[in-house]
């Protein structure tokens, strides 16, 4: 079961203002695609260094969107890609995010619209 988004901390860094959450919503829609492509970019030119690098700035976005449980996996990433350990759970990392993050982005969509 995929991971409801938490909007604690998107109205605590908006004050509400819907405008500011409408334009955090866009950034993200631009991000994500991006993070995605980035990622699997890294690891097929098994880019350590890269990849860890991109998980530490997706971080940032998937904690906006309250997803706890992919921001773990992503700390999880960043530390391992970083030390070239685990190197054979990167891809499904990648996986799991890619499916996360744009569940995620289609949940904040539906409350939004």
């Amino acid at each position: 079961m995929m991971e409801k988004i938490d909007l604690t901390y998107l109205n605590s860094i908006t004050d509400g203002n819907k405008e500011f959450v409408t334009e955090l919503i866009d950034i993200i829609k631009i991000q994500l695609p991006e993070f995605i492509e980035d990622l699997n970019k890294a690891y097929s030119n098994k880019d350590n260094e890269t990849l860890s690098k991109i998980a530490h700035k997706a971080k940032s976005t998937i904690a906006i969107m309250g997803l706890q449980s992919l921001t773990d996996l992503l700390n999880k990433l960043e530390r391992e890609a970083a030390n070239n350990e685990n190197e054979a759970a990167y891809e499904g990392y990648i996986k799991e995010f890619e499916l996360s993050a744009t569940n995620g982005l289609e949940q904040l969509e539906a409350i939004f619209n």
